[in-house]
């Protein structure tokens, strides 16, 4: 469950004002802060989650708290979205010769890293 929050501090980072939902196995989970806000809105139960906390549902009672989610800006995190484009990241990163950058190329890294987490949300 390490990529999850890895990918949910991503996420958030870059946009604070949406909640996230990820599926893991047969859950839509919630992790951290929106975890014990989305808790204290549908009154899930709260559960440990390594250093933080998570709550969720099965993902066959979706459309019980459809409305409830959208209302509150509630964005589904795919298994695709989760794997692939930490991956691509991580690759990304890991061709870069910072030995040999020049500013202005630092820049362009930095603004296409921008661009690929913008794409996923």
């Amino acid at each position: 469950m390490g990529k999850i929050l890895e990918k949910y501090n991503l996420l958030k980072s870059n946009n604070s004002n949406k909640r996230y939902m990820f599926q893991s196995g047969l859950f839509y989970i919630f992790v951290d802060e929106d975890a014990k806000y989305i808790s204290s809105v549908l009154n899930f139960k709260i559960t440990s989650f390594g250093n933080t906390v998570k709550c969720g549902f099965p993902i066959k009672a979706y459309p019980k708290y459809k409305d409830v989610l959208e209302q509150e800006n509630v964005v589904l995190v795919s298994q695709e979205m989760l794997l692939g484009k930490i991956d691509s990241i991580i690759s990304f990163v890991n061709k870069i010769d910072i030995n040999n950058l020049t500013p202005i190329e630092a820049m362009q890294i930095i603004a296409k890293l921008k661009d690929i987490i913008k794409n996923e949300q």
